[in-house]
């Protein structure tokens, strides 16, 4: 008897439909799990260097900024309102920028009620806006939003300790 190897029309036929099924039901879950990733990647960064600019501040006894930047190159914080494309930390006694992110814009909106777009930390630990403390009455926070899915915007809440909270937003954000 001769022996027949590979598959015939109607097996093969049957393994596609299967597949088809599979990843119909599988890509828009991976699509979710790829945004919530880079909202969770740019949260932690953000979240980061929020935390890098107070133990700076302490360290050096010395003013540090978070804040928007306009380019990528800029040395100056930007108060112009709106979308943030870039941030930077900056040491504001020898106005020197620390360390830079950007954002992917074309996935990413973010945005914050920050007087200027900018928090600014003292030797003494404490979050100013300004020349005051940061207020208690309007928490003042940096948030993230997805694009595509403003469902899951996550926005990190500043304290004047400066202890920040990441939460994920209940309110679908204005992307």
């Amino acid at each position: 008897m001769k022996r027949h190897q590979g598959l015939t029309l109607i097996e093969l036929m049957v393994s596609i439909m299967v597949l088809a099924i599979l990843v119909t039901i599988a890509l828009p879950n991976y699509q979710l799990f790829v945004v919530s990733n880079r909202v969770s990647s740019q949260i932690n960064e953000i979240n980061a260097a929020i935390s890098l600019a107070r133990s700076e501040a302490i360290k050096r006894n010395s003013s540090f900024s978070f804040c928007k930047a306009d380019s990528e190159a800029a040395s100056a914080c930007s108060s112009v309102a709106g979308s943030w494309s870039f941030w930077m930390l900056r040491d504001n006694q020898s106005n020197q920028v620390s360390m830079r992110g950007d954002i992917n814009t074309g996935l990413l909106h973010v945005q914050s009620n920050l007087n200027s777009n900018r928090i600014d930390f003292r030797g003494n630990g404490f979050a100013y806006e300004g020349r005051n403390l940061i207020s208690t009455s309007v928490q003042p926070w940096v948030e993230v939003c997805p694009v595509a899915l403003p469902e899951r915007t996550r926005r990190v809440n500043l304290g004047i300790s400066s202890q920040q909270i990441a939460t994920l937003n209940p309110v679908k954000a204005n992307c």
